[in-house]
């Protein structure tokens, strides 16, 4: 996502991933973004006044409420900093499979430890090896920077878990949809602003 002026917003770095999504569909493509290492990290811009908006997950249905550094739930942190709500989005979480060979010929699925567990049926069902990073870094994979991973690899072997839209902005062929244990998982994104921001709610926009 480029950016170019207005609230400047932050969240998770990467581009496809469902902080991004939620941000695009929230405030639309040209929103102005600074990507983040880290959600405690998006929430810490706002206070400091690096940047006006930060949009982070809250709770998922089949995860839960989810957690920053410490294992403080991200609601209780943006409440800690003096965050009120601007906007509330329920995200559709919805898996695919990419990969440039067939099911018969994959062997090793990538993606984010939550993602894993959230197809953990497939992938015990196939026997699958499972990464949450790629051999020799250590920096955990999110969904899309596994469907990049699997991009410039190309292996037949190899696969991501992933959103459609990642699959489809790393060009990586869709093998299967719709690969959730849950059929009902979604994600509840919060977008914070300062108590006194006087920053207006954004317009409900379509997927």
């Amino acid at each position: 996502m480029t950016q170019r002026g207005g609230p400047r917003i932050a969240r998770l770095v990467g581009d496809f991933n469902h902080s991004d999504i939620a941000t695009r569909r929230m405030f639309g493509d040209s929103a102005d973004v600074l990507p983040m290492d880290s959600l405690d990290a998006c929430l810490g811009e706002v206070p400091a006044r690096r940047a006006d908006i930060a949009v982070v997950p809250v709770h998922n249905t089949v995860n839960g409420e989810i957690r920053g550094a410490g294992g403080v739930p991200l609601a209780e942190m943006a409440e800690s900093m003096g965050l009120r709500v601007l906007a509330t989005l329920e995200l559709p979480v919805d898996h695919v499979l990419a990969s440039f060979g067939n099911i018969g010929e994959i062997a090793t699925v990538y993606s984010k430890d939550v993602a894993l567990g959230q197809c953990s049926r497939i992938i015990e069902g196939h026997g699958w090896r499972q990464l949450s990073a790629v051999p020799g870094n250590i920096v955990p994979l999110s969904t899309a920077s596994a469907a990049r991973h699997v991009a410039r690899k190309r292996a037949r072997a190899i696969a991501a878990i992933c959103s459609e839209e990642a699959a489809a902005h790393y060009c990586v062929p869709i093998v299967l949809r719709n690969i959730a244990d849950s059929p009902d998982n979604a994600t509840t994104f919060h977008a914070y602003v300062r108590a006194d921001s006087t920053i207006p709610a954004p317009e409900p926009r379509g997927p």
